[in-house]
Formats: structure tokens, sequence, C-alpha cells
């Protein structure tokens, strides 16, 4: 059996960080006549996810998509994309690559669950917000390769503003977090005004929070006699994808209207 991801009729580099479910409902008046064989409906299903790793500032430093398939019985793949490199995650099966276009031919032992990783730094050019980092010690700024170990309070500042590259979509529906985990036991203190700070155990998270289109700049303070970070975890995503979010985005929009 062999099955085909649909072509976008316009490929973009951005829209592949979307992970998106899409349906159409028809609305058809009787009778019906069909004008086209009717298939089985059966295709395989694709989720995809973009992951980015930051140097100590914000600066990308490798790039890659992650595409899950389930086949549903399907013995071949075909996607389309744009990538610097591909690597099948799954198996030994090489990718025949044409341009843009990319085929896995799976043969009868295909696995019901088949993943590969497409190298771009492309996407990261329009995601909704430019990030930046910079650090302080004792009040005064410092490179980040040099606080390893380093005793004082360390600032961090992490900062973000809308991307005019990005797409309106993107700018005006997408969220961003950052968070922060450090062990209770390697610090003396932690200050992060306007994050969200949870304690558990002898770990502590501080998380920050952007909506879309939001400016804003925060402080993570930490007191150390040995300072040691091992960096933020940031996820951007679709509000209307994380529920009540949308409810936050409804009042942001409420409060400026109104100023």
């Amino acid at each position: 059996m062999k099955r085909e991801t649909k072509r976008p009729e316009k490929y973009a580099a951005g829209k592949r960080l979307l992970a998106l479910v899409l349906s159409a409902s028809l609305a058809l008046e009787a009778p019906f006549v069909a004008t086209a064989a009717v298939t089985d409906g059966v295709h395989p299903s694709v989720d995809e996810a973009y992951y980015v790793s930051l140097d100590s500032y914000g600066n990308p430093i490798e790039a890659a998509v992650v595409k899950s398939y389930v086949l549903n019985g399907a013995t071949e793949i075909v996607d389309y994309g744009n990538y610097d490199s591909v690597k099948n995650l799954t198996n030994g099966v090489k990718p025949e690559i044409s341009d843009d276009k990319l085929r896995f031919s799976l043969g009868e032992n295909a696995p019901s669950h088949f993943y590969f990783e497409g190298k771009t730094r492309a996407p990261f050019e329009s995601l909704p917000f430019i990030l930046s980092i910079q650090y302080r010690l004792n009040g005064v700024p410092v490179e980040a390769g040099k606080l390893g170990g380093e005793k004082g309070v360390v600032e961090i500042h992490i900062r973000a503003v809308p991307n005019p590259a990005s797409s309106e979509y993107q700018k005006n529906n997408w969220f961003m977090t950052a968070a922060a985990v450090f062990n209770q036991n390697d610090i003396l203190s932690l200050s992060a005004p306007d994050a969200q700070v949870q304690t558990v155990g002898n770990l502590k998270t501080a998380v920050f929070f952007w909506l879309p289109g939001e400016e804003k700049e925060y402080v993570l303070s930490v007191g150390s006699e040995d300072f040691s970070f091992n960096g933020f975890t940031i996820l951007l995503g679709p509000i209307n994808a994380a529920g009540r979010l949308g409810d936050l985005k409804d009042l942001q929009d409420s409060k400026r209207s109104t100023l």
C-alpha cells in the first residue's frame, strides 16, 4: 500500500512549525451523484515538532524538525520539506530525495510508527519572538562563560520582543514560556518577579510567560557560592491549543483597546 501526504499549494518553512489538525464539513443536498471513486480513507497520520538548541545568549546552534508518523498500514511515506540533511530515526531505510520531496519505501515489514529528523535552521528566522539573554554578577555585566563557579548574585535578564519577520498568524496567536530549574541545595536564594515560581521537593522552578505580540523582559536573580545553570527550557505554540490561555489573550486585547 502506498500512501502520500498531500503537498501544500505553497510550501513555507515557517509553516512547518505548526502541528495542526484541519477538518472540513460539507453540506450536501440530495440526491448526491459521486463523480470519483471513494477510497478507504486510511492514510498515515503525522505530528511534528521543531527543536532548537540555543547558545547562552539566545542564538541558534542546531535545529531540526522531528516528524512522527503513524502508518496505519502504509508501506511508503512521501513527505515534503527543505532540509539540510535527513536522518531516519526508526530503521536503516534511506530516503529518496528530490528537491523538497522525500520518499521512504519501507516495504512489507514497515513499522507501525516511523520517525525521521530533518535538520534546518530556516524556520528559526520566522518564529514569533526574538529572544535575547544577558547576565550580571553582583550588578556588573559579565560574559556567560565566566559565571561558572562564581560566588555572589547572578542576574539573568531574558527578553523577548515580537519578530517582524513572523507571519501575522504566529504573531497574533503564539505564546512563549521559558522555565529555569535549580536545586535548592546548590543556591542560597532565588528571586523572579512576575514569574510563576514553584517548589517541588528540593527543586525550585521559575516559569516566565509571554502572550502573543508581547514585548517583555524578566530578571531571574540567583544567589550562590558556586554558580551553575543548565539553561532555559523554552516552549512556543499556538494559544488556541493551550486551553484557558485564550481567555488571557482576550483580556489582553480588551486592555489594549481601552488604552
